[in-house]
Order: C-alpha cells, then sequence, then structure tokens
C-alpha cells in the first residue's frame, strides 16, 4: 500500500512539475524519457522513504520549506509571464495546471529538505568540533592582505571607482553641488564630504578624494571579509570546503566590482554582517555576549546604522530587537535599554539634527513607493469602475493626471518621480486613508503590484540588474571623471561577462547571481535550525528582518539592494547547520577580537 502511495505521488508530481502554467497540456517534450525516468524513480524512493520515517519534526520542517518554497515559485512564475496573478483561475484547466505544477514543485524541494535533514541529521559529529577553536586576528591580518591582492586590480581599472550615475549623485550631494540630502543617507554624505574637502583642501583635487573614499571602503569590505572568513572556519571541518568559501570572498566578482563602487548599500551590507557575527557570538554563549559592554555596544551600534545607511533598514532595527525579547530572555534589560537608546539617536537624528543641519531629508514619494505603485495600477486597470470623485482624489496626487500611462510594474521610478510631495505633506492622513479605501475596494490589483515590485527577490528566475558599467562622466565637477591607472586584460574580460550576464539567464549559474536564490537558501537554513539547532534560529530572523525591508525598495532586480542576503549566507549557512551548536561554547572569541 505504501508503496502504490508512493509511485502515485511521484507519477503526479512529475506530471507537475514539468506543467507550463500558461497552457492546457502536459508538456514533457524536450526531454528524454529515460531522464524522467530516473526523477520518476527518485520521487517515488523519497516518498516511499519520508512515509516510513518517524522523525515527524523532520518531516514538518521539511514541508514547511518545500510548501512555502513551491508556493512563492508558482507566484513568480505566474508574474514574470503575464504580471498579474487573477489569469492562474480564470479557468479551470489553468487552475488545475497550477495545482499540479504547486505539486511538482513541492515534492521537488521537499525531496532536497528530506534527504539533507536526514543525511545532517545522521552525520558523525567531527573530532575537531569538540575540540574547541582560537580566533587568530594574525590569520585575519594574513587573509586581509590575499584578498586585498584579488581586489586591487579592480581599483586600478576603475580609478576613483565606478561612476555610475548614483555614485556621482552621492558625490555631489555631499559636497553640495546640489543641496545636501538625505536620500543617499546624509550620514555616509557627510562621512564623503569631510573626506573630500580635506583632500581637496591639500591637493587641490576632488578625483583624489574620490579615490581615497572608494580605497578606504575596499579596505573595510576586505577587512570585514577577512574576518568573517575567520570567523566561520570555525564551522567548517573539511579544508577542501574551507578553500572554496574563501575563493568565493576572493573571486567572486560581485564583491570586488561592488567594492570600487560608492553606493550606500554596499557600507550597508557590510554593516548587517557585522551584525551576523555579533548575533552568531550571542547564540553560542548568550552569557559571554550580553556581559560584554563592547560586543552589546557593536551590536546595537548596528542597528542604528543600518536605518541611517539605507531607510528601510529600519525593518531590521525594529523586528529583530522584538525578536531578542523572546529569544534572549534572561537578558531583557539590556535588550530594551540597548533598543531604547537606538531609537533615541534615530529620532534624534530624524527630528532635530536634520533640520538642525539644513539637510533635506528623504520625501514622501521615495518612501511610499510601492503604495503609489499599487494606487496607479489600480487606476490603471479599475478605473472605469471608479466614480469620478474617487479617480479625481487620486489623480490630485500626481503632476500627470493620466498617471497610468508611465506605470512599470517592475520600477516605480516613472511614478514616484511625479508624486506632489507638497500634497502629501498638507495632509498625510488623507492620503494614507484614500489608500487604504481604495485598497478595500480593489485588493487584488495592491497585491499583484506589491508583489510585481519586489519578486526579483524571492523568485530566482528574475534577471538580475547588476550595476551601470557606463563609467557616467556628467559630472559638474571637472576634476572627477574615470582614469583608469592600469587595465588588466582578465578583469576586463569578466566585465564584459557580467556585461552579458546580467540580461540573459545561464542555466544553473544565474542562480550564483540570484538574490532570490540566495534567499531560499536562507529560509532552507531557518527551517533547519527550526528542527535541529534552535540557537542559530536568530540568524535566520536577521535576515528575514532584513528580507522585509528589501520588500519596500522601488525595482524587481536590482542587485544591490540584496547584497546582504548574499554577503551574510556563508556565515549563516555553516553556522546553521554545524553539528552541535552546544559544542561552540568555547569556541574562540567573539566580534570584539578578544
Amino acid at each position: 500500500m505504501v508503496l502504490a502511495l508512493s509511485l502515485l505521488l511521484a507519477f503526479i508530481a512529475v506530471c507537475g512539475f514539468r506543467m507550463e502554467l500558461t497552457t492546457n497540456y502536459l508538456v514533457l517534450g524536450n526531454t528524454e524519457s529515460f531522464t524522467w525516468l530516473l526523477v520518476f524513480l527518485f520521487f517515488t524512493w523519497v516518498i516511499y522513504q519520508s512515509i516510513r520515517e518517524k522523525d515527524k519534526k523532520l518531516k514538518l520542517c521539511a514541508a514547511l520549506f518545500a510548501v512555502t518554497a513551491a508556493l512563492f515559485y508558482v507566484l513568480g512564475l505566474s508574474l514574470s509571464k503575464m504580471y498579474r496573478l487573477s489569469w492562474i483561475w480564470e479557468t479551470r484547466s489553468y487552475l488545475i495546471n497550477t495545482l499540479n505544477l504547486f505539486f511538482g514543485h513541492t515534492v521537488l524541494y521537499y525531496s532536497f529538505a528530506f534527504l539533507s535533514f536526514h543525511m545532517l541529521r545522521n552525520a558523525p559529529a567531527s573530532a575537531k568540533s569538540s575540540q574547541g577553536y582560537t580566533f587568530s586576528i594574525k590569520r585575519v591580518l594574513l587573509y586581509w592582505i590575499i584578498l586585498l591582492v584579488f581586489y586591487i586590480p579592480w581599483y586600478l581599472l576603475y580609478y576613483p571607482g565606478l561612476l555610475s550615475p548614483d555614485s556621482l549623485n552621492q558625490i555631489m550631494d555631499a559636497i553640495s553641488l546640489d543641496s545636501l540630502s538625505n536620500h543617499h543617507s546624509a550620514i555616509l554624505n557627510l562621512v564623503i564630504r569631510g573626506i573630500l574637502l580635506t583632500v581637496h583642501r591639500f591637493t587641490g583635487s576632488y578625483q583624489t578624494g574620490v579615490g581615497i573614499c572608494t580605497l578606504l571602503q575596499m579596505l573595510i569590505i576586505t577587512f570585514i571579509f577577512a574576518f568573517c572568513y575567520e570567523w566561520i572556519r570555525r564551522y567548517m571541518h573539511n579544508k577542501l570546503i574551507s578553500v572554496i568559501v574563501f575563493l568565493w570572498f576572493a573571486l567572486y566578482p560581485i564583491h570586488q566590482l561592488f567594492s570600487v563602487t560608492l553606493w550606500k548599500d554596499i557600507l550597508f551590507s557590510v554593516f548587517f554582517l557585522i551584525m551576523l557575527l555579533c548575533i552568531d557570538s550571542a547564540a553560542n554563549d548568550e552569557s559571554a555576549f550580553f556581559s560584554s559592554g563592547k560586543k552589546v555596544f557593536l551590536l546595537f551600534l548596528c542597528l542604528l546604522l543600518l536605518p541611517l545607511m539605507r531607510h528601510n533598514g529600519i525593518t531590521v532595527t525594529i523586528v529583530l530587537p522584538i525578536y531578542f525579547l523572546f529569544r534572549f530572555k534572561n537578558f531583557r534589560k539590556q535588550i530594551l535599554l540597548g533598543f531604547a537608546g537606538v531609537l533615541l539617536v534615530f529620532f534624534s537624528w530624524k527630528l532635530i539634527l536634520i533640520p538642525a543641519l539644513n539637510i533635506t531629508d528623504i520625501q514622501p514619494a521615495h518612501v511610499y513607493t510601492f503604495m503609489e505603485q499599487q494606487i496607479v495600477r489600480t487606476m490603471d486597470e479599475h478605473r472605469d469602475e471608479m466614480t469620478e470623485e474617487e479617480l479625481k482624489e487620486l489623480q490630485n496626487y500626481f503632476y500627470v493626471p493620466e498617471i497610468w500611462t508611465l506605470y512599470n510594474p517592475r520600477i516605480a521610478d516613472p511614478v514616484k518621480d511625479q508624486f506632489r510631495n507638497e500634497l502629501f505633506h498638507e495632509n498625510p492622513f488623507k492620503f494614507f486613508s484614500l489608500w487604504v479605501k481604495t485598497g478595500l475596494k480593489f485588493p487584488l490589483a495592491y497585491i499583484e503590484a506589491f508583489l510585481l515590485n519586489d519578486y526579483g527577490f524571492w523568485f530566482p528566475e528574475v534577471n538580475q540588474w547588476i550595476s551601470d558599467y557606463s563609467m557616467y562622466d556628467g559630472t559638474k565637477v571637472e576634476d572627477i571623471h574615470p582614469a583608469p591607472i592600469i587595465r588588466l586584460g582578465y578583469v576586463e574580460k569578466i566585465i564584459n561577462w557580467l556585461k552579458q550576464y546580467q540580461f540573459t539567464k545561464t542555466p544553473v549559474l544565474f542562480l550564483l547571481f540570484s538574490p532570490g536564490a540566495y534567499w531560499w537558501l536562507w529560509v532552507y537554513c531557518g527551517c533547519y535550525c527550526l528542527y535541529r539547532n534552535r540557537k542559530k534560529f536568530a540568524l535566520f530572523m536577521t535576515g528575514f528582518a532584513l528580507w522585509l525591508g528589501i520588500l519596500l525598495v522601488p525595482i524587481t532586480n536590482d542587485f544591490r539592494y540584496g547584497y546582504g542576503l548574499l554577503v551574510g549566507f556563508p556565515l549563516v549557512l555553516f553556522a546553521s547547520l554545524s553539528r552541535r551548536s552546544n559544542d561552540l561554547k568555547t569556541a574562540g572569541k567573539p566580534a570584539s577580537g578578544r
């Protein structure tokens, strides 16, 4: 009976796995029958083993991962093909196809999670894990030097830095050729401004100042990467894996490209990684962590810097302390005091220091982009169902009356650029009430608009915009312009490959460059933590808080917004899958470098 049920479910899964969402027919063509026979037998074996497995918790956590991933896959596939969800259930055949596709992918993801959880559970504990581990700052410095050897050629090619339009806007904002604004992080702009004006005073060159800013950013990134690598070596008991992870830090081209690009998102991601190191230290030994004032200060400093560096970082600052209150129950006083201090400094900056320094704060158009997209999509699809008064109220918030003609479901810039900030400031409550009223009347349009504006960060099969390689030279500062010091052929070959990759998908390989793929690996680690390593679930919750903020960004597929999930993934992977978290209580010294 068990075997028969396994055969039936495996057959349905194979059919559903090959089912295309946009057709009424079962598609098994273009693939050798023998291959699909092997897939069928594999699914049968996994389902059979799962039914016989007595560990209910293992099956539950594997199923949680599988069902969630399959659900989002179906949603993402439908959005990527038709930019809407409603057509999934428009006909009975479409609905059946969708259910089959969902079931097939559920079995696929469940097979991966079930088998890997099972192997990790039964894997023998490494002898090395019980011997402890000593953190070495000397090794950190050695790794730092090695990483710099790989990164410096990119700096020499792109000197004084990769001058993309956004980078130059931030540079010009910093030196107040345009009014100083909090749009590109006023904190970072003030630091850049200080460096540029100081260097200009001694050299008469803004170009040199930009070069120094870029070099400092590269030094910070490579040092934190070296520190992180030394930290996670405690979890890696295989030399080959250890080498592969180091090469990922050293050779992964996105790291090197971003290290020479002055975007606020890059340092934001570095602070996020530092915070992960702090949280992992707390998970290893919470008593030692919370008894160290330096470590607790570093943790809450990162919680403060994240929203100051990038506005949607506020989700981490709000969500994480709330989780900490449940996770670290014995240290609620320290957590509440730290959280209160972060909020006090943050709101002092927003409400007192920004006006005092004559800094233009971020405009509502940039904060509420997802709401604007939802409203405009609703007008585009349902304006005939609105009253004249309702439509006019919505139109008043945009300079272009027929704003829906500018609507792009994958990027909010055309809409937000036409948003009337001054009207919003007159009565913010009126805008929010109008947004709520319209959403209650047309909820599906709101859901679709929101998902379309962020599905690149949870659906792996989306081409990612990695960078603008054009070395934009349209700056108002004549002194700032691209001036390569040395052109190295292999770096230019990598850049050319990235340019081609940026708008195409190479099978399997594209997953290495997909924030959506990295996110689901985070989810996988979170599910395993629920199963075997709950102490490390705090790491997943940190990523989840960041992911919530990423969902509010104004573009579907900009790689830099998800860069924090990528740089933190090696730590989360090896810490979450570590054999025994208790073995690590004496495993070296935490992020303060004791």
